[in-house]
């Protein structure tokens, strides 16, 4: 990260990694029950239903996540949903002992809760903590170590299965008995996920503006104004106009229309694969060890992290002018009075404005970078 290089620095990494750690490890344990007790069309509809229950949150609360990140200072969100998720790997470690596979199964929504409100908060933190410079790369950084907590937990959640794994097992909650010690490692990891959380640094404060949502018991202050209405309105901000205007609002600008709509085909493919495949290869191949299942499909985060720190990398040179003001006069003056972007701006001094495909690859040859 750019600044501050310190412990605090650290500890929001440490904290970023856990955080994914955790919330894949109870699901692997799941997964890998669904796998090795049932087959065929239940396996993949138990597999589906699990992978459901972790993504629908994120769709189904992105207002109030995004709401309560902006209203609320961050490392106090994060620190919150570390408090959240240290109760709920508690309870998931008592139904693990208690062979409560139902039980446990629904610890998984409420795992997924707790992540959909921790991941606005995580990354708009970034901004918050470290400024504007290289915000791109922090945002790759972050992201690789995400899936590098994934893919961690992934085998590791996976061993401990493997190495725990009761003979003849009768039931699902048989299972959770046997394996009950990966509820102590979630337990440890959300507990010094929320140690890790403590370490960081409060940033500078923010002007505060407005007042506590009514009825809010919590201590935590607000912190930026409200814009477009009362924020502080639950009612209002989560009726179905309000709804309608933010979803609109965001799906106007061509960047995170096309972005959204990627991620989405990318996930929709993913959760197809993720159902069918263990299935699939059980069948197929006769293979029932889940570390090898798991790590197969573990293999597609390999790229998402490799992706994810060069893309931060390549968008280091890039420049929002939305955001700032002195990029923006500087986009006027190049332009001659005109405020025209893309413009780019090349090493031996030149630029284009508005490029066509053919100019900017005629460009990009006289300058040997093609």
């Amino acid at each position: 990260m750019s600044k501050p290089e310190s412990r605090g620095s650290h500890a929001f990494l440490l904290a970023a990694f856990l955080n994914a750690f955790i919330d894949l490890g109870h699901k692997i344990i799941l997964q890998n029950t669904a796998f090795k007790m049932y087959g065929g069309t239940t396996q993949v509809v138990l597999t589906a239903l699990i992978n459901a229950m972790m993504l629908l949150p994120f769709i189904l609360l992105v207002m109030p996540a995004g709401l309560l990140s902006d209203r609320y200072p961050r490392i106090a969100v994060m620190r919150r949903c570390g408090q959240a998720a240290v109760a709920c790997c508690a309870l998931i470690m008592v139904f693990y002992y208690l062979g409560w596979f139902l039980p446990a199964l629904l610890m998984t929504l409420a795992l997924a809760i707790q992540a959909t409100l921790y991941s606005p908060a995580k990354y708009g933190f970034i901004r918050e903590a470290y400024g504007r410079q290289q915000l791109g790369e922090n945002n790759g950084l972050l992201s690789a170590l995400s899936i590098a907590g994934i893919l961690f937990g992934t085998f590791a959640f996976s061993l401990v299965y493997e190495s725990s794994y009761p003979a003849a097992p009768e039931s699902a909650g048989a299972v959770l008995q046997g394996v009950a010690i990966a509820g102590w490692l979630l337990l440890a990891g959300s507990v010094v996920e929320l140690w890790a959380l403590y370490q960081i640094p409060e940033p500078a404060p923010e002007p505060l503006s407005g007042s506590a949502i009514p009825g809010s018991q919590s201590e935590l202050p607000l912190t930026e104004p409200a814009a477009g209405g009362d924020l502080a309105n639950w009612n209002t901000w989560f009726s179905t106009a309000a709804q309608q205007a933010q979803w609109q609002q965001l799906l106007q600008h061509r960047a995170i229309r096309l972005s959204a709509t990627g991620l989405a085909v990318f996930w929709a493919v993913g959760q197809v694969i993720l159902a069918t495949f263990p299935s699939y290869i059980e069948d197929a191949a006769g293979i029932s060890n889940t570390i090898v299942v798991q790590g197969l499909l573990a293999c597609a985060g390999i790229g998402i992290a490799f992706g994810s720190v060069y893309a931060g990398r390549y968008s280091r040179n890039y420049i929002d002018v939305e955001a700032d003001a002195s990029a923006s006069d500087k986009v006027i003056e190049i332009n001659g009075g005109m405020r025209s972007i893309p413009v780019i701006i090349f090493s031996d001094g030149t630029h284009l404005t508005e490029p066509s495909d053919s100019a900017l690859k005629e460009k990009l040859e006289s300058l040997k970078v093609l």
